[in-house]
């Protein structure tokens, strides 16, 4: 199953938002060091309801971080559905490779997005490297000869609530995909860390098949496996506290069990 998607800037004027069908949307935010697309606040505003958003910048000949520096201002903090793209094409610099390392560099630092969509036409998709990064392609009428994971494949697309033509892209991502690999990274807690006397105990049951017991700093482990306490708490193990009598009954229990394994 494809997923498609347009994108937007002030060249579509203004979008009736209310009539938008799409589940995704690229929004132009910034151009080189100084200029915000007008219609940028309009269509993030009115695009709330999309699913997932991808906010682009449209690279010129200026100073990359300076570019980099303006996006990052413009778009502020990002909500955990949007993404960033970097549209480079057209450029006449003598290193593409090189403002693609330096925006990004600094983009990533400042927008907790860790990964982003570069896009290219397919005839300078060898213009820059990446290794982290997700290529976004270019051409009209035929597939891309690179390997790319999302496709714009016409400039001449029908919207509902747009007036002309709109770019359209299509990729085999789901929007669950797009939020995973683009959106704001997941951030597992720590788990607490508990101080409990000597003459309390522990008991954590993790799953049918694993139990964990401490008491005070004496840490045992009663499992048909035996997977560490560390990740445990990486896992967000909670454990709780209990009294002679619950310990003896569940360590009784866990026991038994382990020893039918």
């Amino acid at each position: 199953m494809t997923l498609t998607f347009p994108d937007v800037s002030h060249h579509q004027e203004t979008i009736d938002w209310t009539k938008f069908i799409y589940n995704v949307v690229a929004i132009k935010a910034t151009q080189g060091s100084d200029i915000i697309d007008p219609e940028f606040q309009a269509n993030r505003s009115g695009s709330r309801a999309v699913e997932f958003r991808f906010l682009y910048h449209f690279m010129d000949g200026s100073d990359p971080t300076a570019q980099a520096e303006w996006f990052c201002k413009t778009v502020g903090t990002l909500a955990p559905n949007e993404g960033i793209m970097l549209d480079m094409e057209g450029l006449t610099v003598s290193s593409w490779q090189d403002y693609y390392n330096a925006w990004t560099a600094y983009t990533k630092a400042h927008a907790n997005r860790p990964v982003i969509s570069v896009y290219t036409s397919d005839t300078d998709y060898h213009q820059i490297s990446t290794t982290t990064d997700i290529r976004w392609v270019a051409r009209y009428g035929s597939t891309p000869d690179n390997p790319a994971a999302i496709w714009q494949y016409t400039d001449t697309g029908t919207v509902s609530g747009i007036s002309g033509d709109v770019d359209l892209s299509t990729t085999g991502y789901t929007v669950d995909n797009l939020l995973s690999i683009f959106g704001a990274p997941v951030i597992i807690p720590e788990a607490p860390t508990v101080n409990i006397e000597d003459d309390m105990y522990v008991f954590h049951k993790q799953s049918p098949d694993l139990y964990i017991l401490t008491a005070g700093a004496i840490t045992a482990i009663i499992a048909h496996s035996s997977p560490t306490v560390g990740n445990l708490k990486k896992n967000g193990a909670v454990f709780t506290v209990v009294d002679d009598d619950t310990y003896n009954s569940m360590e009784a229990q866990a026991r038994k069990l382990s020893a039918a394994s």
